[in-house]
């Protein structure tokens, strides 16, 4: 709780970029595949990212590198703000067992019921 946007940005996009990666290594582990795989569908996003970058930089020129950077930080921004207000100040209570409670109706920031 009292989290600012500004504390909480770098939080989530550093935590979910380590979360992404150790999700895709436990599904690709799954399958028997290595993380440095063309299986890997993280590194094929950010494979087609980088392509992206690199045709617009390649077809316009380096100038554009700080229009791309500025669009890729606003983007991950209104997501990131999206995501910020759907859960700040939403908690559920710790169990003596360590657990968190079940998630309920009061838990979600667009419940009617509260």
């Amino acid at each position: 709780m009292g989290e600012t946007f500004y504390e909480f940005w770098p939080r989530t996009v550093i935590g979910s970029f380590k979360s992404a990666i150790e999700i895709e290594k436990n599904r690709l582990k799954r399958k028997g595949k290595e993380f440095w795989s063309l299986d890997n569908e993280l590194l094929q996003g950010w494979g087609m990212t980088a392509a992206f970058h690199s045709s617009m930089i390649g077809l316009f020129g380096k100038g554009t590198i700080p229009y791309l950077a500025t669009q890729a930080f606003y983007g991950i921004s209104l997501f990131e703000i999206i995501n910020y207000i759907e859960h700040y100040g939403l908690l559920r209570q710790k169990k003596e067992n360590g657990q968190y409670e079940r998630t309920m109706p009061e838990h979600s920031w667009n419940n009617n019921n509260v």
